[in-house]
C-alpha cells in the first residue's frame, strides 16, 4: 500500500526488504502489519505518524514542570491513543532491546544504589551532566535502534515517528490552535518509550566511557543524564574530563558545564543523592528533613493523609540502609499502621497560604471573607505565626480539611 507521512519523512518508507528481527520480537514488514500489531487501523497509524510543519493537531499534552530547585522542564505526555501505542511498543518490542550494564536508570532490577556502590571509598569522584538529555536523542538515534533490532527501513521510520516529537510552538488565531513544528524530532520527556530508548541510544557511548574509566583505573556508572567516574587518585582527572567531552561530542550530546563537579575525599561525595565517602548512605540532611516532616505529621494528625509519600520515602531509605528505616519506625510507631493509600483527596481550590497560628491551630487565607480563618472551625483567626512551606505537608493538610478549604473560595 502507498503510505505517506509528510514530505520529509516519507522518503524513508521503504518496505521492499523483509524484516529479519531478533528472536522473540514480532515480525513486522509493512505498515499494515504494524497497524495490526498496535491494534489500530492503517489510517490511524498514518494520522499518528504524519509530520507537518503547520498543523492543528498535537498528539501530546505539553506543559512546564518546575522542580523544587527552580529548574524548569518541558514535559510532553502522549494523548490516549498515542500513549496506548507507545505502551504496547515498550512492553512487547523495546523490552528485548539491550542496554549497557553500567546504565542504572530505567532498568528493571536496578536502583540508585547500583549507581552509587562502585564509587564508594574512592579518592576522586567526577560528576558530569548531559544537557537536555531527551531532547538530544534525535530521530536518527531512534531509527538506528529499530534498525539494529532487525526492522526494515520503512517500519523503522514509522516506529521512530511514533516515539519522537518535533519542537512545537503553539499559536492561537481565529478561534483555532495552530502548532508550528520543526523538521527535527527528538524523544519526548514524558512518553513511556523514552526511558528505554535513551538507554539504547547511549549504549555505544557507555561502552566508550567505561573503557576510559577503566584505562584510568576507575569506575563508571550512568543514571539517566548523570555520568559518574571515580578514580583512585587525581592524576587521571584531566584525561577523563577530555575523554568524556570528546565521547559525548561524537554521539551528538553536550555537557552541562554548570553541573560538573570534582569531589575529593576531604568533602562530601554525592552520587545520585547518596554519600559514597565510605559506603552508600542517605545524606544526613535528607534524614533530618524527613524526620521533621514525620514530627509535623504527628503533631497535626495528618500522617494518614500523607501515607503514600511516607511509604515511598521509607521504601527508598530501606533500599539504601534498612537501619534508618527501623529507627524511624521505633521513633514513630504509627508508621506500622499507615493505610496503603492516602486518605482524602485534594480540593479543587487551593488557598493562597496555609499556616500555624500561635495557639497551634491550622489557619488559611479566605478569598471570600478577605481574612485569615481557622480550618478547624471556620471562624476568623489571628495571622499565622509560621507558614507551611513543605509541599507534602501542605498537601496532607489540604486533604484533611478538603471540605473546609473549598468553602474558602
Amino acid at each position: 500500500m502507498n503510505f505517506f507521512v509528510g514530505e520529509h519523512y516519507s522518503l524513508g518508507l521503504d518496505f521492499t526488504k523483509s524484516s529479519s528481527v531478533r528472536e522473540n520480537l514480532p515480525i513486522i514488514s509493512t505498515a499494515s502489519e504494524l497497524a495490526a500489531f498496535l491494534c489500530i487501523s492503517p489510517n490511524q497509524l498514518r494520522w499518528l505518524c504524519f509530520h507537518k510543519r503547520l498543523t492543528t493537531v498535537d498528539h501530546y499534552y505539553r506543559f512546564i514542570l518546575t522542580s523544587n530547585s527552580g529548574k524548569k522542564r518541558l514535559i510532553a505526555t502522549p494523548k490516549p491513543l498515542m500513549k496506548r501505542c507507545q505502551t504496547r511498543l515498550n512492553e512487547h518490542l523495546l523490552s528485548a532491546a539491550s542496554v549497557h550494564e553500567k546504565a542504572c536508570a530505567y532498568v528493571s532490577g536496578k536502583s540508585i544504589k547500583d549507581a552509587a556502590l562502585p564509587h564508594c571509598n574512592k579518592d576522586i569522584v567526577l560528576r558530569f551532566d548531559i544537557a537536555n538529555f531527551f531532547h538530544n536523542v534525535s530521530f536518527s538515534h531512534v531509527k538506528a535502534i529499530f534498525r539494529n533490532l532487525g526492522y526494515n527501513e520503512g517500519v523503522a521510520t514509522l516506529l521512530s515517528l511514533l516515539c519522537t516529537t518535533p519542537h512545537v510552538r503553539k499559536r492561537h488565531w481565529d478561534l483555532q490552535d495552530y502548532y508550528f513544528c520543526s523538521i527535527e524530532r527528538h524523544l519526548p520527556q514524558g512518553a513511556p518509550t523514552s526511558p528505554t530508548l535513551s538507554n539504547c541510544a547511549m549504549k555505544t557511548t557507555d561502552s566508550i566511557l567505561a573503557k576510559i574509566a577503566a584505562k584510568a583505573g576507575g569506575e563508571y556508572t550512568r543514571y539517566a543524564d548523570d555520568i559518574f567516574i571515580s578514580l583512585p587518585d587525581k592524576s587521571k582527572v584531566g584525561y577523563c574530563i577530555s575523554g568524556v567531552r570528546h565521547a559525548l561530542d561524537l554521539s551528538g550530546f553536550k555537557l552541562n558545564h554548570r553541573k560538573f563537579r570534582v569531589m575529593s575525599r576531604s568533602r562530601r561525595q554525592l552520587v545520585v543523592g547518596l554519600t559514597v565517602n565510605n559506603r552508600a548512605n542517605i545524606t544526613r540532611s535528607y534524614r533530618r528533613r524527613f524526620r521533621a516532616f514525620l514530627h509535623q505529621c504527628e503533631k497535626y494528625c495528618v500522617y494518614n493523609y500523607a501515607a503514600e509519600y511516607i511509604r515511598g520515602v521509607l521504601s527508598h531509605v530501606h533500599s539504601v540502609n534498612p537501619y534508618h528505616e527501623n529507627k524511624y519506625k521505633q521513633d514513630f510507631p504509627w508508621i506500622e499502621h499507615l493505610p496503603k493509600t492516602s486518605w482524602g483527596c485534594l480540593p479543587k481550590y487551593e488557598p493562597k497560604s496555609i499556616g500555624v497560628a500561635a495557639d497551634g491551630g491550622i489557619v488559611a487565607w479566605s478569598t471570600v471573607h478577605k481574612r485569615v480563618v481557622s480550618l478547624e472551625s471556620g471562624a476568623p483567626h489571628s495571622k499565622p505565626r509560621t507558614i507551611v512551606r513543605d509541599p507534602q505537608l501542605r498537601k496532607a493538610i489540604l486533604r484533611k480539611y478538603q471540605r473546609q478549604v473549598e468553602l474558602l473560595a
